[in-house]
């Protein structure tokens, strides 16, 4: 579907279209910083450890909630998995997520913001129904 898509626009704007792997481009071309490591092993630990943010960015909403009703909010499940891993999260691993994201950034825009102003279609998963009752897989 992603595809489909990304040929009409193209298409669509007179714009070249060119197709390529993330993770083959940071193979063959990674950021000094990121060793031999692959994409996904040096941004897993980054975008894992930037929940420490979303934690802290509901501390006030806690705070106030358990003032007026003394107990916690209800969290859905996914909710209360993010703030539950969060809340572990140290400063310094956090500021070390939010620099490999920066190097990450850095080298992205060097691979294709050089003279142009690219377009992405970027397929982030495979979309199909989600039932409410049927767990993930």
């Amino acid at each position: 579907m992603a595809g489909k898509f990304a040929d009409e626009t193209a298409s669509t704007l007179h714009l070249p279209l060119r197709t390529f792997s993330l993770k083959e481009l940071w193979a063959k071309e990674p950021p000094e910083d990121a060793g031999d490591q692959s994409l996904d092993d040096y941004m897993l630990k980054a975008t894992q450890n930037m929940w420490l943010d979303d934690y802290h960015a509901f501390d006030d909403f806690r705070h106030k909630y358990w003032a007026e009703h003394r107990r916690a909010p209800y969290l859905t499940p996914p909710t209360r998995a993010a703030w539950d891993f969060g809340k572990t999260i140290s400063r310094p691993d956090r500021d070390d997520a939010a620099r490999k994201v920066q190097v990450f950034r850095s080298w992205f825009r060097d691979q294709f913001f050089h003279g142009s102003q690219p377009l992405f279609v970027m397929p982030i998963e495979n979309v199909g129904p989600r039932y409410r009752d049927d767990p993930p897989k």
